[in-house]
């Protein structure tokens, strides 16, 4: 594949995002091997990981069994309160990656799970 090429997996497009759902997408994720998996959440909590949408959480956790490593993507608005549905714990990840406002609590968390977690300074 060059390096000019892109792949997305069907299913249908949640309203109001870019993101996909449905059974075509979970198919699609089953079937792929990905040597890593970055992945987005809306909100993290404790040691819990969630969304606000059982569709959305669905295909995050589809997608993390089919990859070899997952690494979670979070700025520091993320550290909230739960939302609806559970996609994982931290012991589920392989690295949280966040940046230098992400509240020490939260921080401090990660590192007691055992997660590898790398903060990143803001850009100039």
């Amino acid at each position: 594949m060059d390096g000019d090429s892109s792949h997305v997996l069907g299913g249908q497009l949640r309203p109001g995002s870019n993101t996909l759902v449905g059974e075509e997408v979970l198919n699609d994720a089953r079937a792929i091997r990905a040597d890593v998996l970055f992945l987005g959440a809306h909100a993290v909590s404790e040691t819990t990981i969630s969304e606000t949408s059982t569709d959305v959480a669905a295909v995050k956790r589809t997608l993390m069994k089919s990859a070899n490593s997952c690494r979670l993507l979070i700025d520091s608005s993320k550290f909230r309160p739960r939302v609806f549905m559970t996609v994982c714990n931290f012991e589920d990840i392989n690295e949280i990656i966040t940046d230098e406002d992400a509240p020490q609590e939260g921080l401090e968390r990660i590192l007691s799970a055992g997660v590898k977690l790398t903060v990143v300074g803001k850009l100039s």
